[in-house]
């Protein structure tokens, strides 16, 4: 627990330091922050979620939509995720 708290404490300055050099604004220092997440956030996702189409059925659910009056064979609409604990 010392070790997590001495290091985001060190990530805090030297991050500070960094921001003040290169004269950051808050939307830079947002963007940048995420730009550099992003890689590890693609990665986890990709080694532990679930990308088969099985999973992104189950996941992302489908409805048949129904309209009066027309033939509706074969159209579907994506109305949104479920959330589930697996």
């Amino acid at each position: 627990m010392a070790l997590n708290c001495l290091s985001s404490a060190g990530y805090v300055l030297y991050m500070r330091k960094r921001i003040r050099h290169f004269n950051f604004k808050d939307f830079d220092t947002v963007y940048y922050n995420n730009m550099l997440s992003l890689p590890v956030m693609v990665l986890f996702s990709l080694c532990l979620e679930g990308w088969m189409s099985g999973e992104l059925e189950r996941t992302l659910y489908v409805v048949q939509s129904h309209r009066v009056g027309r033939s509706n064979r074969g159209k579907q609409k994506l109305i949104g995720q479920r959330y589930s604990l697996r």
